[in-house]
C-alpha cells in the first residue's frame, strides 16, 4: 500500500511488522498502541526513579498509572502515531537520564530517532531530548550533539540513498521536505470552535491537570526533565498546528510527571493514612471529575473485541463499519472509503485508488498546499474510474464544499446506498449484481 509521503516511513514499518506478528490490522493496532502505552508508562517511571529524590518511586509510580489511565484517545487502539512517538521519547529521555557517556548516547540516539521515523511532528521533542544530556556534559557537548544529529538523521539519508537509486530524488524531497514546509507554512490558528474543542479535549490529562502547575513551586530532577519534555510537546502541537485529542496525546505523559510531582508537593500537607486517601483520591478523581467512565484504552479494549466478543463506544464503531462495507463488496476489491480509516483498505484486501489513503484530507482545504494540488481534483479522478463501492463517513472541518457537492451528485446519479451504519454511509455502483 502507499502511503501518505509526508510521514516518514518508520511508522509504516513498525505497522507491516505488527501485521506480520498478529496477522490482521485490527489486532496488530490494538496490540501495538498497547505496548506502546506500556512502555511509555515504564519510561515515565524510570526517568523519576532516575531523577532521585524522596518522593521519586511515589511519583514514578502515579506517573505510570496516569499515562496508562489517560491514553484513551481513539479508543487507545488504533496505533496513532502519537503513542508511538511518546514510548520512543520516553525511551530517549530515560537513557539520557543514565551518567553522560556515549553508551547512553547512542541508546538515547536511536530512540529519538525511531521518535522522528513516526512522524515529523516528533522534531521539537526529540530536539528537547538532546537538550537535556547536552547541558549534563557541557563543554564537550559540541561532538554528543553532532553524533546525535547524525544518528537521528541516518534513517533519512538511507531513504535518500533509495530515492536517488530509483532516480527519484524530487520525489523525496518533496515527499519529506517540501510538502512539510508548505504544511507548516499554510497552518492557521485555530478558530474559536476549535479553541473551545481543545478546551474539552484538556480533559484527557486529568486529573494530572489539577496539580501540574505545584510542581513548579520546586522543580525538581524529575520535574526538569518533565518541563523540558512538555515544552517539546507543546511546540510540537502548535507547530503542526493540530489541537484535537490524538495530538494533546503528545501532553499526557509529561504532565502526568508533573501533575503527580506535585500531587505529592500536596499530600504533604497530609500524614500517614491521611496521605495515602489523598493519594488514592487524586487518581479516582480521573473518572469522577472529567467523566471517564467510558476509558477504552487498548487494553480494554482488546478484551471487549476478542475476550467478551462485545461492541463498546468507540470501539466497535470500526468493525460494525468494516463488516457492513465487506458484505457490501462480496469479495469485490474495488473500493474507495471516504472519511473511513485507511486501515479499510488493508484489512478488505483492496488497492487504494490513490496513493493518498488517509483520504479524508482530499476534502479538507487545509492540508491542499501539503499536497500541492487541489484535493477536489484528485476526487474527480477517482470518482471517474467509478469504484463500485464508496463509504462516505460524516464529514471534517474545513472541507471544500465544491468537493463534497461533487461526491454528492456523483453518488445520486451512479450509485445506489446499501446500508448505513455508525455514520458511515456505503454505496454501490448501479448496475452491479
Amino acid at each position: 500500500m502507499i502511503a501518505w509521503e509526508y510521514k516518514p516511513p518508520g511508522l509504516f514499518a513498525l505497522c507491516a511488522a505488527g501485521l506480520l506478528v498478529f496477522g490482521n490490522a485490527d489486532l496488530a493496532s490494538s496490540m501495538l498502541a498497547t505496548i506502546a502505552v506500556i512502555v511509555t508508562a515504564f519510561a515515565v517511571s524510570a526517568i523519576l526513579n532516575a531523577a532521585g529524590g524522596p518522593q521519586a518511586r511515589s511519583a514514578a509510580t502515579l506517573s505510570a498509572l496516569g499515562v496508562v489511565l489517560l491514553s484513551t484517545e481513539n479508543a487507545g487502539t488504533k496505533g496513532d502515531a502519537e503513542l508511538f512517538i511518546n514510548a520512543f521519547i520516553g525511551l530517549a529521555f530515560a537513557s539520557a537520564l543514565v551518567k553522560p557517556a556515549w553508551r547512553a548516547m547512542l541508546l538515547s540516539s536511536i530512540a529519538a530517532a525511531a521518535a522522528l521515523q513516526m512522524k515529523l511532528t516528533a522534531l521539537p521533542l526529540v530536539a528537547a531530548v538532546a537538550v537535556m544530556p547536552a547541558l549534563a556534559i557541557g563543554r564537550s557537548a559540541a561532538p554528543y550533539c553532532i553524533a546525535f544529529a547524525a544518528i537521528v538523521l541516518v534513517p533519512f539519508a538511507l531513504e535518500a540513498a533509495l530515492y536517488a537509486r530509483a532516480g527519484a530524488l524530487p520525489a523525496f524531497l518533496d515527499a519529506n521536505v517540501f510538502a512539510t514546509v508548505r504544511r507548516a507554512s499554510a497552518g492557521v490558528a485555530p478558530s474559536s470552535a476549535r479553541a473551545v474543542q481543545w478546551m474539552e479535549e484538556l480533559r484527557i490529562l486529568a486529573p494530572a491537570i489539577e496539580f501540574a502547575p505545584v510542581a513548579f513551586f520546586r522543580l525538581s530532577r524529575g520535574g526538569v526533565v518533565a518541563a523540558l519534555w512538555l515544552a517539546g510537546a507543546v511546540a510540537a502541537i502548535v507547530g503542526a498546528h493540530e489541537y484535537y485529542a490524538r495530538h494533546l496525546e503528545l501532553l499526557v505523559p509529561p504532565v502526568a510527571m508533573l501533575g503527580s510531582l506535585g500531587a505529592l508537593r500536596c499530600a504533604d500537607a497530609f500524614r500517614g493514612r491521611a496521605r495515602t486517601a489523598f493519594l488514592a483520591a487524586t487518581v479516582i478523581a480521573t473518572f469522577f471529575l472529567h467523566d471517564y467512565f467510558e476509558v477504552t484504552q487498548g487494553a480494554r479494549a482488546l478484551v471487549y473485541r476478542y475476550v467478551l466478543r462485545a461492541p463498546d463506544w468507540g470501539i466497535g464503531d470500526y468493525t460494525l463499519v468494516r463488516s457492513a462495507i465487506e458484505n457490501a463488496m462480496h469479495g469485490d476489491r474495488s473500493l474507495y472509503a471516504m472519511q473511513v480509516s485507511p486501515e479499510i483498505y488493508a484489512d478488505l484486501d483492496a488497492p487504494p485508488p490513490t496513493r493518498y489513503i488517509f483520504s479524508a484530507n482530499l476534502l479538507e482545504k487545509p492540508m491542499w498546499p501539503m499536497l500541492g494540488f487541489s484535493g477536489r481534483s484528485e476526487l474527480a479522478r477517482i470518482l471517474a474510474t467509478k469504484p463500485h463501492v464508496i463509504a462516505v463517513g460524516p464529514p471534517g472541518d474545513g472541507v471544500d464544499a465544491g468537493g463534497i457537492e461533487l461526491l454528492e451528485s456523483t453518488l445520486a446519479h451512479d450509485y445506489r446506498l446499501v446500508a448505513t451504519v455508525r455514520g458511515v454511509r456505503i454505496y454501490k455502483l448501479r448496475g452491479l449484481a
